[in-house]
């Protein structure tokens, strides 16, 4: 016998020999050199180790990390050890290493006085080894933690006990390891422990224990049978204590616990023991965790009963569909193949997600006089099945059980209609890609699939005969779900109806070039106030043609045409004018009217009565407030400038104002003093300005100006003009200014918000911005402003200056709106959850000088950000990775729950097969519970569900393609709908990042300086219930100018991984991308950096990074799906595009390279991304744009001529005109050398309009203008 056997693991001889070594153990110890055996998995007791493990001694590697960061440290920490007397040293050898990460769980380690938890996660992606050095020969026991967090990126670990001279003696492998595993094994002499990754990304080990052997106090174990097939065991145990039952049935190859009695109990009843089989028994006492060696195994063979069999009468059995019923039938019969009448056959599916997710009982028949058993069945859903039919024992007539298995295949019906077409590219030109993503654009014969498209004033329902055929460039050959067209360069700009045909005809139309307004930033407006609109297509001149942008409110009986007074391609802004009062749809039109399109979120705008609103809010809930019932604090005992605590006075104030059913606390110009500020419901607190009224802290660490009472719940509460300061550096408040409610259920639950109607407007918080403040204590952390609330909050005109002086934390659900504010800050980020987000006109300032954790503009779904500056400073001294320094970020922590198969759908129902039961009720911090389709039938619809039950969920709207059994599913909050338009990014070490579940997104026209670019992610780790998609991003007409620093890379890149399925294709994480009329100049020196992108250019790539290893290939895999490359500007780079394997449906045309080394890139050789490569050169065709804060500026001379200045555009190529017009007609045209111009005399008596637009030599016209008016 080997010491590789698990000797209480045989049967036969082998058994009896490891049955005598039980009992001779004590007596044969001394005489080994080394010895192991493992004895037990613990999986309950997770990170609690204290006072359950290592009573002898323990070692806790690179325990000593005391990070405030995630990371690790250089050089690496040192271990914890507690060494018992008997080991001597330890050492550790291979490749290992640690993560110090937060937030910590159950499943990380206690510290060894269990005050408290670390997190560090050691691990390999290959193996390690600690060896030990024994100084005696007894035996001890030895336990190893492992856990992955939960981040399945651990499948299976090998743990390997080996002895000095490295020969194996003992082995186990363990799975599942999310919550904590604790292996034990009995050791003697001095050891070895191996750890391996057998598969999964990585193998981890945290924690190593030694304690004393648990004695085997459990002895003298017999096997009675009873009555009807039940065993009974009796044993005696001298301490009476609780003891584990190990079984294995014949034909097993390991034990396996079946059962654990309390203490003082002797006996145990094996019920329903099958006949004629051999069942093997052992002990094991136990002393709270730990477990002792098992005792002598003894066997029992029950008797045998006469055989019979089970036969199908007609097998295998197929389903054309889902639903159908199928008449399942099997005879019974004895060993004299005679029928067996009155006998009771169950009947059992089989097969994947049987079991789980699926109900295997299929039912029960009772045999006929010809022994034959028949019942019908409908199957629910599509699949391979097995169908098991069996019969009990007979213990009466000593019949032996009878089965007989046969196959059940339940086929996924055929789509016999026409293609569907769900989505296009938006604004596009002619002579250039259009992308089209559907179901169904595929036929046997290729030459039945055609693209039409006619002008979408004269088109009809149907194409016509004068239908413009489109040239496919690429289509989907394996699903038919999406296609790749090129537009004539002949045709006429505007909008269009396109055609799809297959062989069952001509798909419904799907309009291109019509608005696609998404939501709007309010849902009430009075007469004068505006509403902003963020969407798509808004501007006619972005796809070159000429039509006026329209906008229109249709109450279903008449539609009233508002002005736009600001008009991009992604946004427009309106006034409320001579409209009555009531509730409208708002629609747009791009054409002048002939088309509209209404605003996707379903959003309708109220008109209201006209209020007040005294600090142009610029909303209608302004008038929510009392304005007229102004309280001076004067009047309540504050003296301004006195330097006495005018707490007392403001509270009296704040009282009164409340009492009196709410108004405006005032605070005149001077220098006032508190401790603490309480607003409750209808208050505004209100000074002269950010530089008269200013308002000392002199408190602790709790907050300053917070919401108090009704405030917190209700919200309605207001703060503006003041100067808010610390009076001491050396104690700031937890946060200066905190509206709406507490922290604490309201964070994490969105629908325990309930504060409303909150803005902070003039204000200035300023304190040092390069002090460091401790902000681990949970107090006095100096944060500028925290908002939990449910909707309707304004932060605007502010200036926040101090260390973590900014909007820290903003958990509202709707309508938010930061504009114009100026936040300069060292530490932490400002992420804004809400929907209906718009980011504009403001200056946020990081400051890298400090070299700690910080983040820009943070958003999440339905969030508008435009014409913002993030900037950093001292870049160059900000050079720790923290994972941060993004300019622009849409992250999605929180929210990704599940993902697998789906197992059927209807068109409004939806049942899934997840890969982790899933985890309802479901929590939302933010935005909307939601389906996405990943792969197979319906790649790329997503919609809003609702639990049911088990696992399925039911639709807000319909599917248009209902997804089948090749579907797999992701169940994540989307951050869809972003919009990231013409901001200025500045020395920031990344750029725009979009994590993941990010959904119809666009970034364009923005200019990007030493950043490392544009991020587009997917990330997965598919057995923990992850799976972020990334689908529809355009990005165009950006400028990428220079990398952050030396040796980093600057490009737009679009990233898929594969983590925790064996490097093997799963589902497609990136999907409909379009990257555009960008230009990039980078950098030729290589990249090694993990700060930073890998590479310059633009990059396609899919399971490399943050994936399994070895990664396997074929030309089916569709991780990264239907990619444009287009028209792009690249220069001063080792690469220009860099495409991975693992990608299907990449088209570039039109790239141009200038001074790049390799113009294309394909890391795993040549034509291995199967990229389309188009021949035509580059064409200038993305018109000029102004940079953020562009302004017109409008004087007059004393001769009454009209004096004009502006702010240079920009553009991919070059601007070469400036038009200036003068109401609307073109006045003239100057050389781009000329910033400024000068009229000739205006007659007085007049307003006059002055606008500016820029050109590019190519005759592209800026999509926006700047204005200015003078009066004479």
């Amino acid at each position: 016998m080997t010491r590789q056997q698990k000797w209480w693991r045989k049967s036969g001889m082998a058994l009896l020999i490891a049955s005598l070594m039980v009992s001779v153990w004590p007596g044969i110890a001394a005489a080994l050199t080394a010895e192991a055996h493992d004895v037990h998995t613990d999986s309950t007791t997770q990170g609690n180790w204290v006072g359950a493990y290592g009573a002898e001694g323990y070692v806790l590697p690179f325990f000593s990390s005391n990070r405030s960061t995630e990371g690790r440290d250089d050089p690496p920490a040192a271990d914890v050890a507690l060494l018992p007397a008997y080991v001597d040293s330890y050492s550790k050898s291979g490749n290992v290493s640690y993560w110090q990460s937060n937030p910590t769980g159950l499943n990380s380690l206690q510290l060894p006085d269990a005050s408290g938890r670390k997190r560090i996660a050691v691990y390999t992606g290959g193996s390690f080894t600690y060896s030990f050095q024994l100084n005696d020969s007894a035996q001890h026991l030895f336990s190893v933690f492992s856990t992955d967090y939960g981040a399945g990126a651990s499948e299976i670990v090998r743990f390997e006990i080996l002895d000095t001279n490295n020969q194996v003696l003992e082995s186990r492998e363990v799975g599942a390891v999310a919550n904590g595993k604790y292996v034990s094994f009995y050791v003697q002499g001095s050891f070895k422990l191996k750890v391996t990754k057998v598969s999964g990304t990585r193998a981890f080990a945290q924690g190593f224990f030694f304690d004393a052997p648990v004695p085997l106090t459990a002895a003298g174990l017999t096997v009675t049978p009873l009555p009807g097939r039940d065993l009974e065991l009796e044993w005696s145990d001298s301490a009476s204590g609780s003891v584990a039952i190990l079984r294995k049935i014949q034909g097993e190859a390991d034990f396996v616990k079946i059962a654990e009695t309390a203490s003082g109990v002797d006996s145990y009843i094996d019920e329903n023991a099958m006949p004629g089989t051999e069942y093997t028994y052992a002990l094991q006492s136990i002393s709270g965790t730990l477990y002792s060696l098992p005792s002598a195994a003894v066997s029992y063979v029950t008797a045998s009963y006469d055989p019979t069999s089970l036969a199908w009468v007609q097998a295998p059995y197929s389903v054309a569909a889902p639903g159908q019923p199928v008449e399942l039938t099997a005879v019974l019969t004895d060993e004299h193949e005679d029928p067996i009448a009155g006998y009771t056959v169950k009947f059992e599916l089989e097969g994947e997600y049987v079991g789980t997710y699926i109900d295997p009982v299929i039912g029960e028949a009772e045999t006929d006089g010809s022994g034959t058993a028949s019942l019908v069945y409908t199957p629910p859903y599509a699949g391979e099945f097995g169908i098991r039919a069996w019969t009990e024992p007979n213990d009466v007539d000593l019949l032996d059980r009878a089965e007989a298995v046969t196959a059940l295949d339940v086929l996924t019906p055929e789509w016999e209609l026409e293609p569907l077409l769900l989505r296009a590219t938006d604004a596009v030109k002619p002579g250039t890609l259009v992308q089209v993503s559907g179901h169904a654009m595929q036929a046997d014969d290729w030459d039945d699939v055609k693209a039409v498209i006619e002008p979408l004033a004269s088109a009809g329902p149907t194409p016509s005969v004068g239908a413009v055929e489109l040239d496919i460039i690429q289509k989907d050959e394996l699903r038919g779900q999406f296609m790749q067209m090129l537009l004539p360069s002949t045709i006429s700009p505007g909008s269009y109806r396109l055609w799809v045909s297959n062989a069952q005809g001509w798909s419904a139309p799907f309009d291109l070039n019509t608005p696609r307004p998404l939501f709007l930033s309010d849902y009430e407006a009075f007469e004068g106030l505006s509403i902003d609109v963020s969407g798509r297509n808004f501007q006619a001149r972005e796809f070159d043609a000429e039509e006026e942008t329209k906008v229109r409110l249709d109450n279903g009986t008449n539609a009233y045409e508002v002005p736009v007074t600001e008009l991009t391609p992604y946004s427009l802004r309106f006034v409320v004018e001579d409209v009555p009062l009531g509730e409208y749809e708002v629609r747009v039109s791009n054409d002048g009217g002939q088309t509209w399109s209404a605003v996707q979120s379903g959003q309708t705008l109220t008109v209201v009565s006209p209020g007040e609103d005294p600090l142009g809010l610029g909303v209608a809930w302004a008038d929510h407030f009392d304005w007229d019932n102004v309280l001076d604090v004067t009047d309540y005992g504050a003296l301004a400038d006195d330097g006495i605590d005018d707490t007392t006075a403001i509270q009296a104030a704040i009282a009164a104002a409340k009492s009196d059913g709410g108004g405006v606390v005032y605070l005149p110009t001077g220098t006032f003093h508190a401790s603490i500020v309480q607003l409750p419901s209808e208050i505004v607190l209100m000074g002269d300005g950010p530089d008269s009224t200013m308002l000392y802290h002199i408190g602790g660490k709790a907050n300053f100006i917070q919401a108090a009472g009704d405030g917190k719940t209700e919200g309605r509460t207001g703060i503006a003009k003041i100067g808010i300061r610390a009076a001491d550096d050396a104690m700031y408040p937890d946060a200066f200014i905190w509206l709406g409610h507490d922290w604490g259920a309201a964070v994490d639950d969105m629908t325990k918000r309930t504060a409303s109607e909150m803005f902070v407007v003039e204000t200035s918080i300023e304190y040092p911005v390069l002090d460091p403040v401790d902000t681990s204590q949970g107090s006095g952390r100096g944060q500028g402003m925290l908002a939990i609330g449910d909707e309707r909050l304004i932060i605007k005109d502010n200036r926040m200056i101090g260390w973590v002086a900014q909007y820290n934390r903003i958990y509202m659900n709707r309508y938010v709106q930061s504009s114009g504010n100026y936040l300069e800050y060292s530490y932490s980020q400002m992420p804004i959850t809400a929907d209906y987000t718009f980011i504009r006109d403001n200056e946020f300032v990081m400051r890298g000088e400090m070299d700690v954790q910080v983040h820009g503009i943070s958003i999440k779904s339905n969030s508008h950000v435009e014409n913002n500056i993030v900037r950093t400073t001292g870049a160059s001294l900000k050079t720790t990775y923290n994972n941060d320094g993004e300019s622009i970020m849409a992250e999605m922590p929180g929210a990704y729950f599940s993902v697998g198969e789906v197992l059927g759908a209807t068109a409004d129902t939806i049942t899934l097969a997840p890969t982790q039961p899933l985890p309802e009720p479901i929590t939302l911090r933010r935005g909307t519970l939601q389906i996405v389709i990943v792969d197979g039938t319906g790649l790329g619809q997503y919609r809003e569900v609702q639990y049911t039950s088990g696992t399925t969920y039911t639709l807000m709207e319909e599917w248009d393609v209902v997804p089948d059994r090749t579907s797999k599913f992701s169940l994540i909050a989307p951050n869809d709908h972003i919009t990231v338009y013409r901001n200025e990014l500045t020395d920031n070490q990344r750029g725009v990042w979009l994590y993941g579940n990010a959904i119809d997104a666009v970034v364009v026209d923005n200019t990007l300086t030493n950043t490392d670019g544009i991020y587009i992610a997917s990330t997965g780790a598919v057995q923990t219930g992850r799976y972020t998609p990334t689908y529809f991003v355009n990005v165009k007409g950006n400028q990428l100018l220079g990398t952050p620093g030396t040796g980093h890379a600057s490009g737009i890149i679009a990233v898929s991984n594969r983590k925790n399925v064996g490097g093997l294709f799963y589902a497609t994480g990136v999907y409909g991308i379009e990257i555009r009329d960008n230009y990039l100049y980078g950098s030729q020196e290589p990249i090694s950096t993990p700060r930073h992108q890998k590479f310059s250019g633009i990059v396609s790539s899919a399971a490399t990074l943050s994936s399994d290893g070895n990664p396997v290939f074929t030309p089916e895999d569709r991780d990264n799906l239907n990619v444009l490359i287009e028209n792009n500007q690249l220069e001063q780079m080792a690469d220009g595009l860099v495409l991975m394997s693992g990608l299907y449906g990449h088209t570039a045309l039109g790239n141009q390279f200038t001074d790049v080394l390799r113009e294309v890139y394909e890391p795993f050789g040549q034509d291995t991304s199967h990229l389309l490569e188009l021949p035509g050169a580059f064409a200038d065709r993305r018109a000029p744009y102004w940079p953020t804060d562009s302004e017109l500026e409008i004087g007059l001379s004393a001769s009454d001529e009209a004096e004009l200045s502006w702010d240079p555009a920009e553009d991919i190529v070059g601007v070469t005109h400036y038009r200036i017009y003068r109401d609307d007609v073109l006045l003239d045209t100057v050389p781009a050398t000329a910033t400024d111009y000068v009229t000739a005399p205006l007659p007085t008596g007049a307003t006059y309009r002055f606008q500016v637009s820029a050109l590019d030599a190519a005759g592209n016209e800026s999509y926006s203008v700047l204005s200015g008016r003078v009066e004479l």
